[in-house]
C-alpha cells in the first residue's frame, strides 16, 4: 500500500492549485462515507494526506462518481489494479507524464 501523500508530495505528479486539491479532498471523503473507499486511505490531520492510488481512482472516475446514474457503471476501487497501471514514484517527471496522459488530462 501507498502511504498518503500531502499536497506538496502529489503536486509533484499532479499539478493543480491547493484549492482543486481541497475541492478533491472533500469529494473523496465524501466518497469514503459513501463506502468506495477505506478510511485508511485519508488521514484528517494537518497536513491533509490522500492516498495516491485513491487520489488517481478518483480523478479518473471523477466525473462518473459525481453523477448519481453513472456512478452505478463505474467498476469498483481496485488498488492492485492501479498499482499495476499507475506506477507511483515521487519526483518522476515520466510517471507524472504516464499517470496525466491515461487520466485524459
Amino acid at each position: 500500500m501507498y502511504m498518503p501523500q500531502t499536497y506538496e508530495q502529489l503536486s509533484e505528479n499532479f499539478p493543480m492549485c491547493r484549492a482543486t486539491f481541497c475541492t478533491i479532498v472533500s469529494e473523496i471523503r465524501n466518497e469514503i462515507e459513501a463506502g468506495r473507499y477505506s478510511k485508511c486511505n485519508l488521514i484528517d490531520e494537518k497536513p491533509v494526506r490522500v492516498s495516491p492510488l485513491v487520489f488517481i481512482d478518483y480523478m479518473a472516475n471523477r466525473k462518473l462518481l459525481k453523477d448519481k446514474n453513472a456512478r452505478k457503471y463505474v467498476d469498483p476501487y481496485n488498488p492492485a489494479e492501479l498499482k499495476e497501471n499507475y506506477p507511483i514514484a515521487p519526483g518522476s517527471e515520466e510517471v507524472a507524464e504516464l499517470v496525466i496522459q491515461r487520466l485524459g488530462y
